[in-house]
């Protein structure tokens, strides 16, 4: 009974005012897995257990035995003298890998069970993988009887881009990987000339997977292939894919109705008759996309609308950021952020970008005064890599920008690091990110029940867990650039409960198809697939949600912002 409790945010974050008895439950649930992973209530909890400190500390004390009944099940399917194929499609094999699937989503829980500094790797090479962080090793090792396997957890954990980085820079495992390509490489005599192929097997195709999906950020392109005998390997950056451009970056036009309504307003008065035109005029731009100047028009022309927040007051530009040192993993981080901009053909990339954006993203910290609590890496800020990327680089225009944007309450909850550093500083008894996933899961249960259930009975996590991870990686991969920036207009144009009608939306949208998979014995989050989602064929539900339940969300919300001044 308690784990179920425990499953709703806010109960989460209250439990664990009393240590003693979170710890008991953390452990307590621990052993049970020992035997089955079939509880769904005790995987949710162990999957977001580490969003709260006591939680994480445990869950690395527990790792190096975490999963160690699962893999002890699947390594004696391998060695099996009498099983004659891999057994990848086996029910065991699946049920691990969508269990390391729920685990990453939050990346608090994957960097916690994958703390390689408290597990100990086993010394006979005859043992097999007994955690986590062992197995990960093989994926390394072609010689390996564990190589595939390790390689398709490693594939599971790429959905995650926190993850991507920081398995960057414990495992390096893109370089190791190009390496063990490039010995696949062979020659042939074709028509009297001799010829450079790749000899391909199942590790090498494997393996092709993972690079690809470490380097190709977007998630529509063309070249991908699930046949083996079609695959192009390679053994250098950049894959030979191309990139669905028509899809990705589809033509923007010159002229929206809501940039040519910002050019037509004079200066003067922003009162809410102004606001409700400018949501009109946005309403009518909404299904297509719209430029990035129109949104720093409409930041620098809204922010002379909405109250100053007196939060905004505390906050100012460091003179010197010579006290935050950026993380190995930040600095994957920023490389991975000039690639998506590059492939989204967003800005033009070069090596002063690269300076610019470590700047920047030190001396936004430094300007939200998080980089007093950041002590550990606890996931990159890919809402500053966006806001960077849509000011083109511009250092004066990005501050500019992070100056005015704080100043609208609702952006607290699309920005982790922003709310995570303000719940910190003024020491709030329930943070922005609790606060904002209970009230989601409540506007869940009420509205999509069926889906709700559909999802945590056969897939054995919730929607405001995907939806943490979703927006703790700014949308990137699951929605198109054009919708990123729709998404942020709407937090500049509503009040702060939009974000929640939003998340609410997207669940609405692919309902049918979570209800097929489903059928099908398909898993979500991994087939979850977001790219054609609109909020312009969604606005309406997004008003009518507003108009259900504001009068419930809006105290809380805002609740958070006036306990900011007492």
């Amino acid at each position: 009974m308690l784990l179920k409790v425990v499953s709703l945010p806010l109960a989460l974050q209250l439990l664990t005012h009393e240590e003693s008895v979170f710890e008991e439950l953390l452990r307590g649930s621990i052993e049970p897995l020992k035997s089955s992973w079939s509880c769904n209530n005790v995987v949710a909890v162990l999957s977001t257990a580490a969003l709260e400190p006591v939680g994480f500390t445990i869950l690395r004390d527990l790792a190096p035995h975490f999963l160690s009944k699962v893999l002890t099940d699947i390594c004696t399917k391998l060695e099996d003298p009498h099983n004659f194929h891999d057994p990848w499609e086996d029910c065991v094999v699946k049920e691990f890998l969508h269990i390391l699937r729920l685990l990453s989503l939050n990346s608090l829980c994957f960097i916690a069970l994958l703390d390689d500094t408290s597990q100990e790797i086993s010394s006979s090479e005859d043992s097999h993988p007994s955690n986590l962080w062992e197995l990960l090793q093989h994926s390394v090792n072609s010689n390996s009887p564990y190589h595939c396997l390790a390689l398709m957890a490693l594939n599971v954990f790429l959905d995650s881009l926190d993850a991507n980085i920081f398995l960057k820079h414990v495992l390096n495992y893109q370089e190791l990987l190009l390496n063990l390509q490039e010995t696949c490489i062979i020659e042939i005599e074709s028509d009297g000339e001799l010829k450079t192929i790749y000899a391909i097997d199942e590790a090498g195709f494997l393996r092709h997977k993972v690079l690809l999906k470490s380097y190709c950020i977007i998630s529509k392109f063309i070249g991908d292939t699930e046949v083996l005998e079609q695959t192009e390997l390679f053994s250098k950056l950049p894959p030979p894919v191309k990139f669905d451009v028509e899809k990705l970056c589809p033509t923007i036009p010159l002229h929206s109705e809501l940039g040519r309504f910002l050019q037509e307003n004079k200066p003067g008065l922003r009162d809410n008759g102004w606001v409700s035109q400018a949501r009109k005029a946005h309403k009518i731009s909404s299904k297509e996309p719209i430029q990035h100047s129109v949104v720093i028009n409409l930041l620098d022309q809204m922010q002379k609308a909405v109250p100053e927040l007196e939060l905004t007051n505390h906050f100012e530009w460091p003179v010197h950021n010579d006290h935050d040192t950026l993380m190995p993993q930040e600095v994957y981080g920023i490389e991975l952020t000039l690639l998506y901009a590059e492939q989204n053909r967003l800005m033009k990339v070069t090596s002063l970008a690269k300076t610019n954006l470590k700047i920047f993203l030190k001396e936004v910290h430094g300007f939200i005064k998080y980089y007093g609590w950041k002590k550990n890496f606890e996931g990159f800020d890919w809402f500053i890599a966006s806001v960077f990327i849509i000011c083109d680089g511009d250092m004066d225009r990005c501050k500019t920008f992070i100056t005015q944007i704080v100043q609208f309450p609702s952006i607290m909850y699309i920005w982790p690091m922003l709310g995570k550093a303000v719940s910190r500083e003024q020491n709030l008894p329930v943070n922005f990110q609790t606060t904002f996933s209970h009230l989601l899961e409540n506007i869940v249960a009420n509205e999509l029940p069926s889906i709700k259930y559909a999802l945590k009975n056969n897939c054995g996590t919730d929607w405001w867990i995907i939806c943490d991870e979703i927006i703790s990686q700014c949308f990137w991969r699951i929605l198109p650039w054009c919708e990123i920036i729709h998404l942020l207009t709407i937090c500049i144009l509503y009040p702060a409960d939009y974000p929640l009608y939003y998340c609410t939306s997207l669940l609405h949208y692919s309902q049918n198809q979570l209800l097929e998979d489903v059928t099908a014995g398909k898993m979500w989050p991994e087939h979850m697939d977001l790219t054609d989602y609109r909020s312009g064929n969604h606005l309406q539900l997004m008003d009518l949600l507003s108009k259900r339940y504001r009068n419930m969300t809006l105290p809380l919300l805002t609740y958070q912002e006036a306990a900011l001044v007492t």
